[in-house]
C-alpha cells in the first residue's frame, strides 16, 4: 500500500499546484490515482480470463468496475481521515526525493500500461507466450 499512498500523495500535490482542490483533497488525490489502479485491475482481469477463471466481455461490467474502483479509493482514503495521516507522513519526511509529481504519475501510467500489454499478450498467446 505504500506505492498507492505515495501515488495518492503525488495526486494531492498535483491538485494543490492547480489551486483548485481546497474542497475535496481526497477526491483530487483519488482521481489522479484511479487510472493506473484501473489499468492494473484490467490487466489482472485479463490474466484471470486467460487462466479460465472468468470470461466477461461486457461493457456494463467495465463501467461498473470503473466506478467501483473510484468509490473504493475515495472511501479508503476518506475513512477515519486516512488521507490526513498519509499527507502528514510525507510532509514530515525530511529526506524526500524531489521528483515532480507529474513524473511519478507518468511513470506509474507507463508501468501499468506495460503490465496490461503483457497481460493482453499472454491472454492472446502472442509474442513469447505463443
Amino acid at each position: 500500500m505504500k506505492i498507492l499512498d505515495y501515488l495518492f500523495y503525488n495526486g494531492y500535490l498535483l491538485g494543490k499546484m492547480s489551486k483548485n482542490f481546497d474542497d475535496f483533497p481526497v477526491v483530487v488525490g483519488a482521481l489522479f490515482m484511479w487510472p493506473p489502479v484501473l489499468l492494473n485491475v484490467f490487466a489482472v482481469s485479463l490474466l484471470l480470463e486467460a487462466w479460465g477463471v472468468f470470461n466477461i466481455e461486457s461493457k456494463v461490467f467495465d463501467f461498473i468496475l470503473t466506478f467501483a474502483v473510484i468509490f473504493i479509493l475515495i472511501f479508503y482514503y476518506q475513512y477515519k481521515g486516512r488521507y490526513k495521516k498519509i499527507i502528514e507522513k510525507y510532509e514530515q519526511k525530511k529526506e524526500r526525493i524531489l521528483i515532480h509529481p507529474i513524473i511519478v504519475y507518468i511513470i506509474s501510467i507507463v508501468i501499468s500500461c506495460a503490465f496490461g500489454t503483457l497481460a493482453g499478450m499472454y491472454r492472446n498467446k502472442d509474442w513469447i507466450f505463443g
